[in-house]
C-alpha cells in the first residue's frame, strides 16, 4: 500500500466513525426534544446507555488513527522498522462478561468493529485456579489500546485482575494507551480498593490467593483508577 492510499484509507476511516458518531448523538438530541415537547417518559439512563459507547468510540478512533498514521510513517522513513498493521490489536476489550457482556460491552464491540477497529474481545471466563492463558497476554501486549470496563464486581474475577495487572505492566514497558470506563462504580473505589473492591479482595484474601499476586493486582487498580476515563450508570442492570 503506497503512502497515497494510506492517507486515503486513513481519512475515510476517520470520517466513518465521526459521522456515524455525530448522527447517533443527533439522534439523541432528536428523542430528548420529542420526549421534552410531548411529555413523554423515559429513563435517562437508557440515552446515557447509547451515548457512552459512542463517546468512548470517537476518542478510541481518534488515537488508533492517529497511532496507524505514525506507524505508517515510520515505516516509510526506515526500513528496518517493521510494520505492525495487520499483526496485532488495535483494541483490547477487559470485561467481567456477567457484569456487561450482554449490554454495554457487546453495544461497544459492535460501535467498535462498525468503525473499523480491530478489536479482540476475550469470550471465555477462567476458572478457579487457572492461571492467564499466554495467548490472552499476548493479545494484550500486542494491542495498541486497552480498555477496562471496570463494573462492580469485575475485581471478584482472578481474569480480570490478571487482564489489568498485565494492561499497567505493558503501560509502563511501552506507554500502552490504557482508558479505564467506570461502570456503576466510583473510580475513588476502584482506585483505592473500597466499596464492592474492597469485599472482593477480602474474599481472595480468605481463599489464600498469594499476597504479592494481590498487591500487584492492587497497584495496578490504583494507577489505573486515577487514569482519565469515563464515568456511566449502570442501565436496568445490564
Amino acid at each position: 500500500m503506497d503512502s497515497k492510499t494510506a492517507v486515503i484509507e486513513y481519512t475515510v476511516s476517520l470520517k466513518k466513525a465521526i459521522l456515524g458518531a455525530a448522527f447517533s448523538i443527533l439522534g439523541m438530541i432528536a428523542v430528548g426534544v420529542a420526549v421534552f415537547m410531548f411529555r413523554l417518559p423515559w429513563e435517562m439512563p437508557i440515552v446515557l446507555f447509547f451515548l457512552g459507547p459512542i463517546t468512548v468510540v470517537v476518542v478510541v478512533a481518534v488515537v488508533v488513527f492517529e497511532k496507524r498514521r505514525i506507524n505508517r510513517e515510520s515505516s516509510l522513513t526506515s526500513s528496518s522498522s517493521s510494520s505492525l498493521s495487520g499483526t496485532i490489536h488495535e483494541v483490547f476489550l477487559s470485561f467481567r462478561g456477567a457484569d456487561t457482556r450482554k449490554g454495554f460491552t457487546d453495544h461497544l464491540h459492535c460501535k467498535l468493529v462498525d468503525a473499523g477497529i480491530e478489536v479482540f474481545k476475550d469470550n471465555e471466563n477462567l476458572h478457579a485456579g487457572e492461571k492467564i492463558k499466554p495467548e490472552l497476554k499476548e493479545a494484550i501486549k500486542q494491542s495498541r489500546i486497552s480498555i477496562a470496563i471496570l463494573s462492580k464486581d469485575y475485581a471478584s474475577s482472578k481474569s480480570c485482575l490478571m487482564e489489568v495487572a498485565q494492561m499497567w505492566k505493558c503501560r509502563k514497558s511501552n506507554g500502552q494507551t490504557i482508558i479505564p470506563i467506570f461502570y456503576d462504580i466510583s473510580p475513588s473505589d476502584v482506585k483505592h480498593q473500597a466499596g464492592h473492591f474492597e469485599m472482593s479482595f477480602r474474599q481472595h484474601e480468605k481463599h489464600r490467593v498469594n499476597s504479592n499476586t494481590i498487591k500487584k493486582w492492587k497497584e495496578a487498580l490504583r494507577h489505573i483508577g486515577g487514569l482519565t476515563g469515563y464515568h456511566l450508570e449502570n442501565v436496568n442492570g445490564r
